[in-house]
């Protein structure tokens, strides 16, 4: 998003909140006169809800007056001239002037003006038309569509004074309402009711409580069992007859070993039998 665009946007959300804040706090202004003018009270601008919405209102025309400024520099450097000299662009110029005059009367009054507050609220209405529809006029259409809404606004401001003043009586006639014939009178035939004898409540005995049983006696301990002591088995050693030792093995076989050379042949023709060189 350029910076160019963020700019529109910007001034664009400042202008919207001035306008709903500037129409927001004179309805709250023509609420308040028309309420204490109903009560009978002698309002005055100094009470705490209206200095508050005087505040508001201060506040609406800043954000106005500062995006409407912007929006000017806005359309001069992006060379749309066109958009600034339109009637509708001006005329709101126009109404922000008679409107930001008549703020500066309403705060100097110590007591309330009723043609100041009705011009000054049918005004802030027409602003915020403007604003919103944006229509394509010239200076003498939106003079007279001006002057009109003026004169209609006046007469309703009107006659919401009258009628909260007490000056404007309305009366409001209702048919009669035809008399209902008189209802039957229903005569209640006795009914019998039959007689509860008493009731006699019997004496409960008290309870008999018995003492707790005694404690079992403790079991026995049982007696250890003694077992005999087994003797020792004696037993004697009879002495092992001694081995013989004997000196003469007898003869043994010769071995037979395979044999690897020629001249072991008969080498190998021995006798079976092999002599210890004892014997």
């Amino acid at each position: 998003m350029a910076w160019g665009e963020v700019l529109y946007i910007t001034i664009y959300v400042l202008q919207q909140l001035g306008m709903m804040l500037g129409v927001g706090s004179i309805t709250v202004l023509l609420c308040a006169h028309l309420v204490a003018l109903h009560r009978g009270e002698r309002d005055s601008p100094q009470m705490s809800y209206v200095h508050a919405a005087h505040t508001a209102l201060s506040a609406a025309f800043f954000l106005i007056i500062l995006s409407g400024l912007a929006a000017v520099v806005y359309h001069y450097l992006g060379g749309a001239l066109g958009t600034l000299l339109q009637p509708t662009f001006l005329f709101k110029w126009v109404l922000i002037f008679v409107l930001l005059l008549a703020h500066l009367v309403q705060g100097r009054m110590q007591t309330w003006n009723i043609v100041v507050y009705g011009f000054a609220g049918g005004t802030w209405y027409a602003l915020f038309l403007v604003h919103s529809v944006a229509p394509v006029a010239s200076w003498e259409t939106l003079g007279i569509l001006y002057g009109l809404w003026i004169a209609f606004f006046g007469l309703v401001w009107t006659g919401f004074l009258l009628l909260l003043r007490g000056g404007l009586h309305l009366h409001f006639s209702l048919p009669a309402m035809p008399s209902l014939p008189p209802l039957p009178i229903m005569h209640k035939k006795p009914v019998a009711v039959a007689v509860m004898s008493p009731v006699v409540q019997a004496v409960v005995p008290p309870k008999i409580v018995l003492p707790p049983p005694p404690p079992p006696p403790p079991p026995p301990k049982p007696t250890p069992l003694f077992l005999p002591v087994p003797q020792p088995i004696i037993t004697k050693k009879i002495p092992m007859a001694p081995v013989p030792v004997f000196d003469d093995y007898g003869d043994l076989p010769a071995l037979r070993i395979m044999p690897q050379r020629p001249e072991d042949i008969v080498r190998h023709d021995r006798p079976a039998v092999v002599k210890f060189a004892g014997r």
